[in-house]
């Protein structure tokens, strides 16, 4: 049953793509297109095979014609499943063959153990595709404290209090956290 550590990152992330694109670009120097808008995929994967696969979400990074430049999948990953090396392929393939974009696969892992063991299952073997998933850990999101940053960017804020929760210095967030929630309109701070 999904939780709020798993559902959480993806709905920051639906709530505000912007996040996506500050992750892929401070973190992983990816570089993001000049985008218009940003909007929510299906996250369902069909395949001939009668059988659908799911994401965690999808999000695609679009020009002012609605027309996807950047197509990323979203995952959460809190345990260890060896079907991901061939299931996160699958996901990329068919976004990049229905969209002709490229696509990059965004993994949230809360335990750097599971990042680690993750990342080693995609050294290249030269047998099959290979696929550089762009992974991170509550380590490498920052511990927002700067009250202008919070209110650039309200979803970071949250998904920093929420990487550093048991972090001692997750109070020091509070401010900027506060800061960014008024400045989104009141049905989104709820969210």
């Amino acid at each position: 049953m999904p939780s709020a550590e798993h559902e959480s990152p993806v709905a920051l992330a639906k709530l505000d793509p912007s996040l996506v694109a500050w992750l892929l670009r401070h973190v992983f120097d990816v570089k993001v297109p000049d985008y218009h808008h940003a909007r929510p995929h299906a996250t369902d994967v069909r395949v001939l095979v009668p059988r659908t696969y799911h994401a965690d979400g999808m999000l695609l990074f679009c020009d002012p014609s609605d027309q996807p430049l950047l197509a990323v999948v979203l995952e959460i990953q809190r345990g260890w499943d060896s079907t991901k090396r061939r299931t996160w392929k699958l996901y990329v393939a068919q976004l990049e063959a229905e969209l002709d974009v490229d696509a990059a696969l965004l993994v949230y892992c809360p335990d750097l153990r599971t990042a680690r063991r993750y990342r080693g299952i995609f050294e290249f073997d030269g047998l099959s595709l290979a696929l550089r998933p762009l992974i991170f850990t509550p380590s490498d999101v920052p511990l927002v404290v700067d009250v202008d940053l919070a209110r650039t960017n309200p979803a970071l804020a949250v998904l920093s209090a929420i990487c550093h929760g048991h972090d001692a210095r997750v109070e020091a967030t509070f401010p900027a956290l506060m800061a960014a929630l008024r400045s989104v309109n009141p049905k989104t701070a709820i969210l």
